[in-house]
């Protein structure tokens, strides 16, 4: 079998100086991994169901601090903002990462369709939900101590297009 052709920089695809790159392959992790955030030198992988956590302060040596527990399906998307990363797979994950050592999982949001991506705006998680739509959620974890389990949804997020 043929060995993969591991790139060694970037090809130029302009000629203005303003657009000239140096990229160049320092590692890779893992199989299926669908979505990756970083904040400062902590970088958050979706691997299969799990938040894995890894120090990337050397790019080229990534330290795993931590995964999380395994979750209901696969991490499609993810975002991180402050001390908590926003993960979707059918539903929303909220994962603690103020320890990025420990993440624990502290609210979860069961989308009207099977979550693909999620965006952090304030305090508003925009959750591409399939053939629902968007979902907007308020994500003031003032407001749901004991998280989004419980309670009444309709007066904290909405459906925008899709079926409701």
């Amino acid at each position: 079998l043929a060995q993969p052709v591991r790139p060694t920089g970037t090809t130029a695809l302009s000629s203005d100086p303003r657009y000239q790159w140096n990229v160049d392959l320092v590692g890779q992790l893992g199989g299926w991994i669908k979505s990756v955030a970083m904040q400062d030198n902590t970088t958050y992988v979706g691997v299969g169901p799990r938040l894995f956590v890894f120090d990337t302060s050397i790019p080229s040596h990534p330290v795993l601090l931590a995964q999380s527990a395994v979750l209901p399906s696969t991490a499609n998307g993810l975002a991180v903002s402050g001390s908590f990363v926003y993960l979707v797979g059918r539903q929303l994950h909220i994962l603690d990462v103020s320890n990025p050592a420990a993440p624990v999982e502290v609210a979860l949001y069961d989308t009207v369709g099977y979550a693909r991506d999620v965006a952090i705006t304030g305090l508003r998680a925009l959750v591409a939900d399939d053939g629902a739509g968007m979902t907007v959620l308020d994500i003031d974890c003032s407001v749901f101590a004991d998280g989004f389990e419980s309670g009444t949804t309709s007066t904290w997020s909405s459906t925008v297009g899709g079926s409701p």
